[in-house]
């Protein structure tokens, strides 16, 4: 199911011309941090994927828009030498890789995805591979298609110990609904395409827009933005590997989203905590006649899997739209962003919070606003989520505001947030 037109235009956002903001930090005001970088055209705009880390501190992330083609590039923040133009795409390699974050490898080379390209608009998948002087070779994994090998991979990816790439493709397959597919490198440098599972748009799901997630027993996990007449919500699904050598892949549907109860559309990754439950948001949702997202937990049991809502949003002062995936601390805090609600211009939906969930002892949820960037010096319209460090300290990207109105990527300490040092995983 598509979301209503105000929904939809989320997805021609970047295709609209980017307000200027007024450059007030008053919003601001509630949290200590700081602003690590704004972005002007040339060295890229509207990042709008989650950041991730090396060893080193530094910080990786992909901009939707600008660059030396417009249409998107790579970058690294250095904690000593700052801001670092890594790629700008060209169209023929991609073109606005949106919501995926980077992949970083055991061995320090960077993958990603693109949702389009100017070949077959399909989207590509990328490698980064550092070289002598602080430069980095851009090379092409894959050039989708269109059919049998997917189009528009909008999620991030994940590998195995082989070093072999697995994601989504929001469309293609065996029936056009999207797939989940695996890259096989080869002796010279060329990898090779498994499509492990084709969605049928049926009981199983289609449009997987999120990546994956792995557990130890080398199972996968993801979501379906959407599904069925029946059920046109999406799903949580688990993708468990053949028993035998040159088996199939099997699905299992772990929950079925029904929009009036517990959510609808749900395109972040999902995240487990120790106990192996699953954590997620949903775009959508009308639990006590909201429809601005949730945030869901998904249980194993001895009946099998169970959905519990943690919260819902009302797209008031506490936000509406979260497309983020949200990230733990050592207390079982969990801790987001949503891309619109908490007051502010920003096309009249609100230019976004930054948000802490805590739970009592009897299960309940309340949501915390550390931030609601209503102007936008530091930033405003998170689409990203939040990335931890071993401090505490929380990063994220803000795809319009700053200086120019063309984002930011900020940082908030760990005592503004309310996380105990060398809480969080980095």
């Amino acid at each position: 199911m598509r979301l209503p037109n105000e929904l939809s235009y989320l997805r021609r956002f970047f295709a609209l011309a980017l307000t200027s903001l007024a450059l007030s930090t008053a919003a601001w005001a509630q949290v200590s941090g700081r602003l690590l970088h704004t972005f002007k055209g040339p060295e890229g705009s509207g990042p709008s994927a989650t950041l991730i880390s090396d060893a080193a501190g530094n910080l990786y992330g992909t901009t939707n828009t600008g660059g030396r083609y417009g249409v998107g590039t790579v970058f690294q923040i250095s904690p000593t030498s700052g801001y670092h133009l890594l790629h700008s795409f060209q169209g023929t390699d991609g073109s606005g890789p949106v919501f995926a974050p980077l992949m970083l490898d055991a061995i320090g080379n960077l993958f990603g995805t693109t949702r389009y390209d100017s070949e077959r608009g399909c989207g590509t998948v990328f490698e980064l591979t550092p070289a002598p002087g602080g430069k980095w070779t851009f090379s092409l994994v894959h050039s989708f298609q269109g059919q049998s090998d997917g189009c528009m991979s909008e999620g991030g990816l994940v590998y195995d110990a082989a070093g072999n790439l697995y994601g989504t493709a929001q469309y293609g397959g065996t029936y056009g609904q999207g797939l989940v597919f695996e890259f096989t490198p080869g002796p010279h440098g060329q990898w090779s395409e498994t499509m492990l599972y084709s969605f049928s748009g049926g009981p199983d799901g289609r449009n997987p827009v999120a990546g994956l997630l792995w557990d130890e027993a080398g199972n996968l996990y993801g979501t379906t933005s959407s599904g069925p007449p029946t059920h046109p919500c999406g799903n949580v699904f688990e993708l468990s590997p053949p028993s035998v050598p040159g088996g199939t892949w099997t699905e299992l549907v772990l929950h079925s989203f029904d929009d009036i109860f517990d959510g609808c559309n749900p395109e972040a990754p999902l995240v487990f905590d120790a106990a192996g439950n699953l954590y997620g948001t949903t775009v959508g949702g009308r639990t006590a006649g909201y429809s601005y997202g949730t945030v869901f937990e998904v249980s194993p049991g001895p009946s099998g899997w169970t959905e519990n809502l943690l919260y819902s949003f009302q797209a008031g002062d506490d936000g509406r739209w979260p497309y983020s995936t949200p990230v733990w601390d050592s207390a079982g805090n969990l801790y987001g962003t949503t891309f619109a609600g908490g007051g502010g211009p920003c096309n009249g939906y609100g230019c976004g919070t930054i948000f802490k969930l805590s739970a009592d002892g009897n299960g309940q949820w309340t949501e915390t606003v550390l931030a609601r960037p209503v102007h936008g010096k530091h930033g405003a319209q998170p689409l990203g989520g939040l990335l931890a460090d071993t401090r505490g300290n929380l990063y994220g990207t803000a795809c319009t505001g700053g200086a120019h109105g063309m984002g930011t990527v900020f940082e908030i300490t760990s005592h503004a947030a309310g996380v105990s040092r060398n809480a969080l995983a980095p």
